[in-house]
């Protein structure tokens, strides 16, 4: 009767000691933390491979919560529900992203959380006590899925252009079998052209020195100087002459006879005007 009374007691103690344990356990979670859960039900309109109850879930990269459950909708087969519970001061916003990230080489998958602006509100669908957030068609598609995709689209595109592709290799093949047997006059050509570069540097010159089309400009420009200077020098010695010509013409026009006899330019004197006859006596009347 002692020993099965130990029992009972041992029984009891145990108990109560993982009751104290979990008791504590909730309340340094909950109570000195004071730290709200809040639930919320997430949509997916793909499957969610690899997400298992537990999984973390991120805001902005920093951890907020947990995975609670992971299920399929009853009544949409396309469609998985995860229920998570996050930290009530989480800013979640009706437009707040949802995505998968799949963390490291193990591909353990997380539950992301993103942005979303002040002004669109608070959540305000409903699944019971959850509230519901919605995610993109493509947020559970990880890089791995990403490139299948990828590969899946350049096969089909390679399938439906064979014909093409491989014209566009024998195109290739068959330039350079032409480059392969050119390569002699491919390489004079490039000589030629180094040739040319080096012709077109001496003329115009480079950054250190200038070229010899740089020094005949140079000398035509002094020529021309020259000749502009020369040709000043001639058009006044032509205008003295005009000038000097013009005063021998004038001197002509004002007395020809010197062009003829020389001499004194001065005109002859004048005669000296005639005297006056006296005037004639009238004739005498006849008598009456």
């Amino acid at each position: 009767m002692e020993t099965r009374a130990n029992y009972i007691l041992i029984g009891l103690f145990t108990l109560a000691t993982i009751v104290g344990v979990l008791t504590f356990i909730y309340w340094f979670e909950h109570i000195t933390t004071g730290i709200t859960r809040m639930g919320y039900r997430v949509v997916f309109e793909a499957p969610v491979s690899g997400l298992r109850s537990g999984a973390p879930v991120t805001f902005n990269g920093v951890r907020v919560g947990e995975v609670n459950r992971v299920d399929l909708n009853p009544t949409n087969s396309r469609q998985a529900i995860a229920t998570i519970f996050i930290d009530g001061a989480t800013p979640i916003r009706a437009n707040t992203v949802v995505s998968l990230e799949f963390q490291g080489l193990t591909g353990i998958p997380t539950l992301a959380l993103r942005g979303g602006t002040n002004s669109a509100g608070p959540p305000t669908a409903t699944d019971g006590d959850y509230l519901v957030l919605v995610a993109d068609a493509t947020a559970t598609q990880d890089v791995t899925e990403a490139a299948r995709t990828v590969l899946r689209r350049l096969d089909g595109f390679i399938s439906e252009n064979e014909a093409l592709v491989k014209s566009t290799l024998k195109n290739v093949e068959t330039f350079s079998q032409t480059l392969s047997k050119n390569s002699e006059r491919i390489d004079r050509i490039l000589s030629n052209a180094d040739n040319a570069m080096i012709g077109v540097e001496r003329l115009t010159g480079g950054p250190d020195k200038k070229g010899e089309l740089a020094d005949t400009l140079e000398t035509f420009r002094q020529l021309a100087t020259s000749a502009v200077r020369d040709w000043h020098t001639l058009a006044a010695d032509g205008r003295r002459a005009i000038n000097s010509a013009e005063q021998v013409f004038k001197n002509i026009d004002r007395n020809p006879s010197r062009l003829i006899f020389g001499g004194s330019s001065s005109a002859p004197a004048e005669s000296a005007p005639a005297a006056p006859r006296p005037p004639r006596p009238a004739a005498p009347r006849p008598q009456q």
